[in-house]
């Protein structure tokens, strides 16, 4: 773009902060933890915060001597104005709030970075056909506008005492938050979720994947972790009616009828209103999304807060690639596994078991019974498989059992864990123990 405007900047500012980090040792440290070198406008003072940074990074000196020298060894000293205009820095007053200064550089920094990514995207407008990678292209470099990670090399040096001061902080019970389902056998078995997760859970219909859903989000909602759900199969009123079936065990055909509802059902809804009202779950019902549409929402539920965000289901997601239904699933999976690396919180994905498992003695579903693609276990970092025999035999004895199998699990071992399945309110329980 031919734009003869400035960018944002603010040269003074810059100057003070390079001035109070040769000055005073906590300006030094706020700076340092707040501020990368492209943070910074003008090439000169990059090139001397990236001295002072590496130089605090390392427990060395950081004064003008050092930084002068530093420069002239790196063959850079001519190019940020000399060891005059460094040592002109010490005479520039300090900020008065560091912290609210580096605030200031970043937000210019934001902006500059902001129109480079509407440049290209222009340029790309015009060069580019597929208007469908321009916009997913836009919305994913639009929210990390303010990332200005250069890349992400980690090395042991770097990895080693994080590493150790997570283990420290898990013996002291203050390690990383972890989201719990509520299903206790499975959270002791996987330690909770947490980080970039796939989570596969696939059953064949009628089986219970948005009940279990539903009653992993509504547990994790009362513990006050923001939950994000794409419902692309059912109305969003016939899941608040499931969540309101689990909470007061009035079943879902009684509560939409009306007609039955006697004063004592009438006391449970409104206490359970008044729990479900402050629930922090979000739900899109919006059918038929396509997979770059989907990906542009579940970045706004996670900038909105969501710590999970679930699935419901793979099969009512709409890809590019529709030369066929395997071609079309293996993209949508796979576009999943970036978008859990991107956004780095768990995404739960529920799917289809193939008709083979029916065919099966005891129909219970193996991991080759993944429908439409093989992307399913492999993407996947936990993949659950659920099965009700009682849908198959009608025996009696088997009406409450539910089979929750860890069929894969990254980090932690692969388990059948029971369940009971109450079919008045749709719901998934844990067994009592003793039981």
């Amino acid at each position: 773009m031919n734009d003869l405007r400035v960018p944002p900047q603010n040269i003074e500012l810059e100057q003070s902060i390079l001035a109070g980090c040769l000055s005073f040792a906590d300006q030094l440290a706020d700076a340092t933890e707040n501020l990368l070198p492209e943070h910074f406008y003008r090439t000169g003072h990059q090139k001397i915060f990236s001295v002072i940074l590496n130089q605090h990074k390392q427990n060395k000196s950081v004064d003008l001597s050092m930084i002068v020298t530093i420069l002239r060894e790196n063959k850079t000293l001519d190019e940020v104005g000399g060891a005059v205009y460094v040592s002109e820095l010490l005479d520039v007053p300090v900020p008065v709030k560091i912290e609210h200064a580096c605030e200031k550089i970043k937000e210019t920094a934001t902006l500059r970075k902001t129109i480079a990514i509407c440049d290209k995207t222009i340029r790309d407008c015009y060069d580019n056909n597929n208007a469908k990678d321009v916009i997913d292209n836009i919305q994913r470099e639009i929210l990390g506008a303010d990332d200005f990670s250069i890349d992400n090399f980690t090395t042991m040096k770097d990895l080693t005492p994080k590493s150790i001061d997570r283990y420290e902080n898990a013996k002291k019970g203050n390690g990383e938050y972890k989201l719990k389902t509520g299903f206790h056998e499975f959270d002791t078995l996987v330690g909770g979720l947490s980080g970039s997760k796939l989570i596969i859970i696939a059953a064949r219909p009628r089986i219970g994947k948005t009940s279990v859903m539903l009653n992993i989000a509504q547990y994790m909602a009362q513990r006050g972790d923001m939950v994000g759900i794409f419902e692309i199969e059912m109305d969003k009123e016939d899941l608040d009616d499931r969540i309101m079936a689990g909470m007061t065990g009035i079943n879902t055909i009684k509560l939409q009828s009306g007609k039955y509802l006697g004063q004592d059902d009438w006391i449970k809804i409104n206490s359970a209103a008044e729990i479900k009202y402050n629930m922090p779950i979000i739900i899109d019902d919006t059918g038929g999304l396509k997979i770059a549409e989907l990906k542009r929402r579940c970045r706004k539920m996670k900038k909105l807060g969501c710590k999970i965000i679930f699935i419901d289901q793979l099969s009512k997601v709409i890809g590019t690639k529709r030369k066929s239904k395997f071609e079309e699933a293996t993209e949508i999976v796979e576009e999943l596994g970036f978008l859990k690396k991107e956004l780095r919180i768990p995404i739960v994905l529920l799917a289809q078991i193939s008709r083979q498992a029916v065919n099966r003695v005891g129909q219970r579903p193996m991991l080759e019974d993944l429908k439409n693609t093989g992307q399913l276990e492999e993407e996947g970092d936990l993949v659950i498989l659920l099965h009700r025999p009682f849908v198959y035999t009608k025996e009696p004895d088997d009406e409450h059992i539910a089979i929750f199998d860890v069929a894969k699990a990254r980090g932690a071992p692969e388990r059948t864990i029971n369940l009971y399945w109450d079919g008045k309110t749709t719901s998934f329980q844990n067994i009592p123990q003793g039981e």
